[in-house]
């Protein structure tokens, strides 16, 4: 199972402790940003490549050079690995004969302002180049793009910043790795995750020093959540690469049984978590009013059934079978209306889904809006298919007669992603959804949170 978004990832260290910190998209895409600024279309990083490696080894980096696409495999932001991959690089150096070991890896993605012709390099450098994302100059002609500097093997087959092809899709989550739980109050927990500022930052520690066990906690930008599927993928990613840990267990004091799983093999997650299967509801008031804030008054007779996962504080807004999922994607919810709906804190976020008429590779699409905890729409939501998948499930068996062994969802939103997921039994006879996904690392940075 893969979930066809991307997650893109930021390595970050802080000044006053060492952590770090992943931004992902999920494959659900993952993305990952550090505490950085945003000028105009890109980011802007100080000392993003780091100083860990010692002076006298070398890197080992992906290397070509592309205009146009004459060497696809480089363009590639998911497949790099066809292009030439050279081990302990060296390089020359300016006024000096002779080679001399390289201490980075660079990337520029970009095209041209003038003529729109693509430019894709990945090389090993001496040096650490500026990150950034804008305007450059390259053999005279002026480009608009990015520029990656890293510094361990190979880190430059990610794809950094906001790529000019259009080719990013998925949900982007901060990971921040911590000696323990309580070495960062709550309360910096939060401040961090309003400033990343994206649906998700994710806090992993290890609960002890003699199991693979490990803390997880999530937060948008103004709460807590309890449970958050693509920033699971980007923290598991993560663990697998710098710490090794291929079966990943999770706690938190609202989920003691939570699984991730390293597939060396497709370089992929798969988590393991709980089936939140939802229950008809009731209509009431606060309901037809959610309905008309999310599908709007003319339109209510496109909805065919409402559920409610009391786990998850998800409303499932299931609408007609259609061909397509245009209808969907043009769906645009009154947010400002929805956050003055008083539904005693039940509703934490409305799923909206719809099957095909014919299947043709997707079982089901859906859309996610969660107002309520800062987040108007989510990209990509892994939690969201811990509901749907036994929803879909349920209503496969029933009105066609199917048992479907595993869903390809997509999730609809303006960035897209496509889950697989499957419904599970454990060996406590209980029901589990598992979700596949795969990450990249996006970039190395700095966090100073002195005063």
């Amino acid at each position: 199972m893969i979930m066809k978004s991307s997650t893109n990832a930021i390595i970050i260290r802080v000044n006053f402790f060492k952590f770090t910190a992943i931004y992902s998209m999920i494959f659900i895409l993952l993305i990952i940003n550090e505490f950085i600024s945003f000028p105009n279309c890109g980011i802007n990083i100080s000392n993003a490549a780091g100083t860990n490696r010692k002076v006298s080894s070398s890197i080992s980096c992906y290397t070509c050079n592309s205009r146009n696409e004459t060497d696809i495999n480089c363009h590639d932001p998911f497949n790099p690995a066809m292009s030439k991959y050279v081990e302990n690089c060296k390089v020359p150096k300016l006024n000096h004969i002779g080679v001399f070991p390289a201490r980075f890896c660079v990337k520029v993605v970009g095209k041209t302002v003038d003529t729109d012709e693509s430019l894709m390099i990945r090389a090993c450098a001496l040096e650490s180049m500026d990150n950034q994302c804008g305007k450059f100059k390259f053999e005279g002609s002026l480009y608009a793009g990015c520029i990656l500097t890293c510094d361990y093997d190979g880190c430059n087959h990610i794809d950094a910043f906001v790529d000019p092809t259009g080719r990013f899709t998925g949900n982007p989550a901060a990971v921040i790795v911590l000696p323990r739980d309580d070495y960062l109050s709550d309360e910096i927990k939060q401040k961090i995750a309003a400033e990343f500022n994206l649906s998700e930052t994710v806090y992993v520690s290890p609960v002890d020093l003699q199991s693979s066990q490990w803390s997880i906690r999530w937060f948008t930008p103004k709460a807590e959540v309890k449970l958050c599927g693509h920033a699971t993928v980007a923290a598991s990613y993560i663990l697998a690469k710098i710490k090794n840990e291929k079966n990943l267990r999770y706690k938190n004091e609202y989920n003691e049984k939570l699984g991730a799983l390293y597939h060396e093999e497709d370089d992929s997650i798969e988590l393991d978590f709980p089936s939140n299967e939802p229950q008809k509801i009731e209509d009431s008031e606060w309901l037809q009013q959610i309905k008309k804030a999310i599908i709007g008054d003319d339109h209510l007779d496109q909805i065919v059934s409402i559920y409610y996962s009391m786990t998850t504080g998800k409303l499932l807004i299931r609408l007609r079978d259609a061909d397509n999922d245009d209808y969907l994607q043009k769906i645009q919810p009154n947010f400002q209306r929805l956050l003055q709906i008083n539904t005693n804190n039940r509703i934490k976020g409305v799923i909206v889904t719809q099957k095909p008429n014919n299947l043709n590779r997707i079982h089901f699409w859906s859309r996610y809006f969660a107002p309520w905890v800062g987040i108007n729409e989510d990209p990509v939501t892994g939690s969201a298919h811990t509901v749907l998948t036994p929803f879909w499930s349920r209503c496969y068996q029933i009105e066609c007669n199917q048992t479907i062994k595993e869903f390809k969802a997509k999730q609809s939103s303006l960035r897209t992603g496509i889950l697989i997921c499957q419904l599970k039994i454990d060996h406590a006879n209980n029901r589990r959804v598992s979700i596949k996904g795969k990450a990249r690392i996006f970039c190395h940075g700095e966090i100073d949170l002195s005063v």
